[in-house]
C-alpha cells in the first residue's frame, strides 16, 4: 500500500493535466476551435505553447542572480541577459524583473557612455513590450505591420515577441525599439514553432519555414513532435468524429531514445542508484537460475 502512494503521488500532478490538442492537416480551423469551446479541459497546442514560454523557472533564476552585482559589473550583467535572451524568450516574470533591475541600473553613476545606452536600449525595449510606452528620442520606434508578416508565413497565425502575445490575424502596427533585438516566434495548432533572436529589420531579411506537427490522415498519420509533455498528453483532431493519441504516430524507437537523450542528465545517475540498491539487498541472497525455462 506504502509503494501504491508513492506511485501515486509522483504521478497525481499528471492525471489532472488537460489534454493538449494538435490540429490536423486539412482539416477545419473552425470545427477545431468549435472543439476546443465544447470541451474546457482541452488545450490547444499553441496555448500550451505559449504559456510554456512565459513561465520559465530556470531562466528566472539566472536573472535573479544578477540583483546583487556591484556597479563595475553592470556591463557583464548586459552581456548575461544578451546571452540568456538568446537562447530563449524573456517569460513574463523576467521582463517585469528586468523593467526594475535597468531601472536600478540607469540611476547608477559614473558609468560609460556605451553601457549607459545599452542598459537605455534594453530599459526601452523592456517597457515598450510591458506597454509603458514612453516615448524617448534615446530610443528610435519603427512600426512593425503584423499583416505583412502573415502575408509571408501563412501557416502561423499568432506572434511572440518574447513571451508578449500578438494575433496576426488582428492585422495591427506594433512599435519596437528599431535597434533592439528580440526573440520573436511564429506559432499555429498544426506547425512546429519557428523562433529568431535579431532586429525587425533582420527578421524582415528573414525567409523562415516550418515543418507540420503531424502529416497523414486520421487512419495512418506521422507525428513529428520531441516535447515529451506534448506526446504524452497529446491529440490530433482530424474532426468531431476523429481524435488519435499523439503517441499512435509516433516511432517508439526513435521516441524512446529521443528521451534518453533529454533526460540522461538524472536518468543515468537513478539507474546507477537504483541497480546498485538491487545489489545491496541481494548480497544475502543465493541465486538460484532454471535452466529449463530456457529450453
Amino acid at each position: 500500500m506504502k509503494k501504491l502512494m508513492v506511485v501515486l503521488t509522483m504521478f497525481w500532478p499528471l492525471l489532472g493535466q488537460s489534454q493538449i490538442l494538435v490540429q490536423g492537416p486539412g482539416t477545419s480551423p473552425k470545427e477545431f476551435e468549435n472543439y476546443l469551446s465544447l470541451n474546457p479541459r482541452v488545450q490547444s497546442f499553441q496555448n500550451f505553447t505559449i504559456v510554456e514560454m512565459q513561465n520559465q523557472p530556470a531562466q528566472e533564476q539566472k536573472l535573479f542572480v544578477l540583483a546583487d552585482l556591484p556597479p563595475s559589473d553592470i556591463q557583464a550583467g548586459l552581456e548575461t541577459v544578451e546571452q540568456i535572451n538568446r537562447k530563449t524568450a524573456l517569460s513574463s516574470l523576467s521582463l517585469q524583473f528586468l523593467k526594475d533591475l535597468l531601472g536600478r541600473w540607469l540611476a547608477v553613476t559614473p558609468q560609460s557612455k556605451f553601457t549607459k545606452n545599452s542598459v537605455t536600449q534594453l530599459s526601452c525595449k523592456v517597457n515598450f513590450l510591458l506597454g509603458e510606452n514612453a516615448a524617448s528620442s534615446e530610443c528610435p520606434l519603427e512600426q512593425m505591420d503584423l499583416k505583412e508578416l502573415r502575408i509571408r508565413n501563412s501557416w502561423a497565425n499568432t506572434l511572440m515577441v518574447e513571451s508578449v502575445v500578438y494575433p496576426l490575424e488582428d492585422n495591427r502596427r506594433l512599435l519596437l525599439i528599431s535597434s533592439a533585438r528580440y526573440h520573436f516566434t511564429l506559432l499555429s495548432n498544426t506547425h512546429k514553432p519557428v523562433s529568431f533572436y535579431g532586429t525587425y529589420a533582420e527578421l524582415r531579411a528573414q525567409h523562415l519555414t516550418s515543418t507540420g506537427l503531424v502529416s497523414g490522415t486520421c487512419e495512418s498519420f506521422q507525428a513529428d513532435i520531441e516535447n515529451m509533455t506534448v506526446l504524452n498528453q497529446g491529440s490530433v483532431f482530424w474532426g468531431p468524429q476523429c481524435l488519435r493519441r499523439l503517441q499512435e504516430g509516433q516511432d517508439s524507437d526513435l521516441s524512446e531514445r529521443s528521451w534518453i537523450q533529454r533526460n540522461k542528465a538524472w536518468l543515468y545517475p537513478t539507474a546507477a542508484l537504483l541497480i546498485g540498491g538491487g545489489i545491496y539487498a541481494m548480497k544475502d541472497k543465493k541465486l538460484v537460475i532454471d535452466t529449463s525455462s530456457f529450453k
